[in-house]
C-alpha cells in the first residue's frame, strides 16, 4: 500500500509541478504579448503626433502666409510701397510670429513623439522583463517539484508511506 501511495503521490507531483511549470511560461508570455502591443501602440502615436506637428506647423505657416499677402494688399491698396517703411516692418514682424508659432508646434510635436518613443522603449523591456519572469518562475516551479518528488522517494525508500502535509507535499507516518 505505501507503494501505491507513493507512486500516486510522485504522480501527482509530477502533473502538479508540470501544470504549474507550463501555466508560468504562458502567463509570462501573455504578458509579454500585451507589453509588446503597448509598444506598438505607443509607437504608432509617436508617428501620428510627429505628423500632426507637421500638419499644425504647415497650417501655421499658411496662415502667416494669408496674413503677410493680406498686409500686403492692405499697404498696397492705401497707396503705400510695401518694401518700404512701416509696411516692411509690419511684414516682418507678420513672418517672424509666423515662424515662431510653426517652431512651437513643431517643437511640442517633437516632445509629444519622445514621450511616446520612451513608452515604447518601456514596455519593450517590460515585455521582455515579463517573459524572462515566466521562465525564472517556471524553473522555481521545477526545482519545488523535484524536491517534492525526492520527499516522496526518500520516505518511500525508508519504508515509510507519505501522506500529505509538509511543505514537500508529504510527511511519513511512524
Amino acid at each position: 500500500m505505501a507503494t501505491v501511495a507513493a507512486i500516486i503521490g510522485a504522480v501527482a507531483a509530477v502533473i502538479g509541478t508540470s501544470v504549474a511549470t507550463y501555466g508560468a511560461i504562458s502567463a509570462g508570455q501573455q504578458q509579454k504579448e500585451a507589453a509588446d502591443y503597448n509598444a506598438r501602440v505607443a509607437r504608432n502615436q509617436a508617428a501620428a503626433a510627429r505628423e500632426a506637428a507637421a500638419v499644425s506647423a504647415a497650417d501655421e505657416l499658411a496662415q502667416e502666409q494669408r496674413a503677410f499677402s493680406a498686409t500686403r494688399a492692405r499697404a498696397a491698396a492705401s497707396g503705400l510701397d510695401p518694401n518700404e517703411g512701416s509696411s516692411l516692418l509690419a511684414e516682418m514682424e507678420v513672418a517672424s510670429i509666423g515662424e515662431l508659432n510653426a517652431r512651437r508646434i513643431r517643437w511640442a510635436g517633437e516632445n509629444q513623439v519622445r514621450g511616446y518613443q520612451s513608452e515604447a522603449q518601456l514596455q519593450a523591456f517590460s515585455g521582455r522583463q515579463f517573459a524572462r519572469t515566466g521562465y525564472l518562475t517556471s524553473g522555481t516551479t521545477l526545482l519545488t517539484g523535484a524536491g517534492r518528488v525526492a520527499g516522496i522517494y526518500a520516505d518511500y525508500a525508508k519504508g515509510q508511506s507519505p501522506t500529505p502535509t509538509t511543505p514537500y507535499g508529504y510527511v511519513s507516518m511512524d
